[in-house]
């Protein structure tokens, strides 16, 4: 259920791209259903450099357009800010940068959005588990990831991302906005699905690409620094652009609208859920159709036997880590306050005398006996 293939392209990414399209006819559509698929493409120690500088070209701009956490959860993304123009101009940026490194890699494609993603520092900041949304009008036919990269080292400490392998298919169904209003299967389980998730530690530059049905999450930053990241949004080049939104109103049926690139710079999910709760449509673009939301459930013994079936381990690491943090035993009962001691009567004076030459006596002895232990 593991499959990773290791490439060395050269320096000439242009010259390997014929390449690049025989490993995807010849192998990503024959293995990419695997639980656990991954390709590693090895790049001359020359590049190093461009990579390092693009980075830090990153991370200067993020300090200084100062993104700010607007809804004070810990976790957000630059597509979340109030600012649209701020926004638009995150995408061009993070793009114009990020995308180079990347594009290469990847066949008649096409960007639909790119964001900075943002971990605070916050011990109690959790991502729970979630799916992003449906990006594509037939998921059948078209798939959308994310490429996400991380500009500095991560681990579970500074709260790296984590995947539940083999969930890109578990559902079927559409992912609507907008969160937490839309049903999700995941809502009344998350403490049941948290404790499988196989976490990604990676290093500044790396990249992860994941079907955007893929459950995933992230423990809390529980470092001083911030965790910073970029994700971006592909598909393939063909595939029209679709967003779902649920229908004012209901929990059970969903607009499909025709959107595109600029949807995404205008809109966002808190936006969304405000249009939502006002009990408004969004107007600016066309709604292509109607159509029911049905998403399917799972109890929680059937979860867990869906996780484990895909390959997915119980993170006894990350479990105790929250269980600390949060102040739960690992079996998730809540910690009792441990008794505190009864203060000890104070001794009378002549009693105070005996104790104080009882502890010389004793402090004495372990001398003696440390002394002919160690010489």
């Amino acid at each position: 259920n593991q499959l990773s293939i290791v490439c060395f392209l050269g320096s000439d990414i242009n010259t390997a791209k014929g390449s690049l399209f025989n490993l995807n006819q010849t192998i990503y559509k024959r293995y990419y259903q695997k639980p656990y698929f991954q390709i590693i493409a090895v790049i001359p120690k020359s590049s190093e450099e461009l990579y390092k500088e693009a980075i830090e070209e990153l991370k200067n701009y993020y300090k200084e357009v100062g993104i700010k956490d607007e809804m004070g959860y810990g976790f957000h993304v630059g597509m979340d800010q109030k600012d649209k123009a701020l926004v638009a101009q995150m995408v061009d940026k993070i793009s114009g940068i990020a995308l180079p490194f990347v594009k290469d890699y990847l066949v008649d494609f096409q960007l639909f959005t790119a964001s900075f993603v943002i971990k605070e520092s916050n011990p109690k900041g959790v991502v729970p588990p979630h799916q992003d949304w449906t990006f594509v009008d037939d998921e059948s036919q078209h798939t959308s990831v994310t490429c996400w990269i991380p500009l500095q080292d991560v681990n579970m400490d500074n709260g790296c991302i984590g995947v539940f392998k083999g969930s890109h298919k578990f559902f079927d169904h559409l992912r609507p906005s907008p969160s937490p209003q839309a049903p999700s299967p995941l809502y009344e389980h998350m403490f049941t699905i948290f404790p499988y998730l196989q976490l990604l530690e990676m290093k500044a530059g790396e990249a992860v690409f994941f079907n955007n049905k893929t459950i995933h999450a992230s423990p809390p930053n529980t470092t001083d620094e911030v965790r910073l990241g970029v994700g971006l949004g592909l598909t393939q080049k063909e595939a029209e652009v679709r967003h779902y939104y649920l229908k004012p109103g209901t929990k059970n049926r969903v607009l499909k609208y025709k959107a595109d690139a600029d949807f995404y710079k205008k809109y966002d999910n808190p936006s969304l859920a405000a249009l939502y709760e006002k009990g408004e449509k969004i107007e600016d673009y066309e709604v292509l159709s109607e159509m029911p939301y049905e998403p399917q459930s799972f109890t929680k013994e059937e979860w867990k036997t869906k996780l484990k079936e895909a390959g997915n381990e119980f993170n006894i690491p990350l479990v105790e880590k929250l269980a600390d943090l949060f102040d739960y035993n690992v079996d998730g009962s809540k910690k009792e306050p441990e008794p505190q001691p009864e203060p000890e009567p104070t001794p009378e004076p002549s009693q105070q005398q005996e104790v104080q030459a009882k502890n010389q006596t004793q402090q004495g002895l372990l001398k003696t006996v440390l002394q002919k232990i160690f010489g």
